[in-house]
């Protein structure tokens, strides 16, 4: 069965305290009226790690959590999931800051590729949506791109704006998935002939 170590008041787990669950997952830290509350650390029974606050029993305010696959989440939890303001470092070396809502990624956020592309915009539930750039780390032509996205590929409805790495600006559109752009500004620096 489950074991607790720990102070108690009036019959209910209060203070600092260690519950072993008869599952296998541990929680050390503060407890309240019988549930988890304040700083504390829950390991599950799968090997994920929370260290963090607790609020009447559940995730709330800023903690940790380490996944057993190699995810790394800090930053904000509301009623036991991911929500506000949060910082993913994922396995296969994305990384994600920015907003989540209700344990996904929604709203602005930056996400830094494996691959050192950037996409910095509007995201729903996950996916890019809406006015966003992507800064390509390795691309030999093209600086960045700023265009608008829609469930998560370019909305080849709206206009499209491109970036190369002499700093010329070109704007065009997406036709049947063939790029047509148009220079509209040309880089210049003062004090060089081009």
């Amino acid at each position: 069965g489950d074991t607790y170590e720990g102070r108690y008041e009036g019959g209910l787990k209060n203070g600092k305290g260690i519950m072993k669950f008869a599952d296998g997952e541990v929680y050390e830290g503060g407890w309240k009226g019988g549930v988890k509350e304040g700083r504390g650390t829950m390991t599950y029974a799968n090997g994920d790690k929370y260290e963090g606050d607790w609020k009447g029993g559940v995730k709330e305010g800023r903690g940790n959590m380490t996944y057993i696959n190699g995810d790394k989440y800090e930053g904000d939890w509301k009623e036991d999931r991911v929500d506000g303001w949060g910082k993913m470092t994922y396995a296969n070396g994305n990384i994600y800051e920015g907003d989540w809502k209700g344990g996904v990624i929604e709203g602005r956020g930056k996400m830094i590729y494996e691959n050192g592309d950037i996409y910095t915009g509007k995201l729903v539930n996950g996916s890019k949506e809406g006015p966003g750039k992507v800064t390509f780390a390795n691309d030999k032509k093209w600086l960045s791109l700023e265009c608008n996205f829609k469930n998560n590929k370019i909305d080849e409805s709206k206009l499209i704006t491109y970036t190369n790495k002499n700093g010329d600006v070109y704007i065009g559109k997406l036709v049947n998935g063939k790029l047509g752009l148009n220079k509209v500004a040309r880089s210049f620096t003062p004090g060089l002939k081009k």
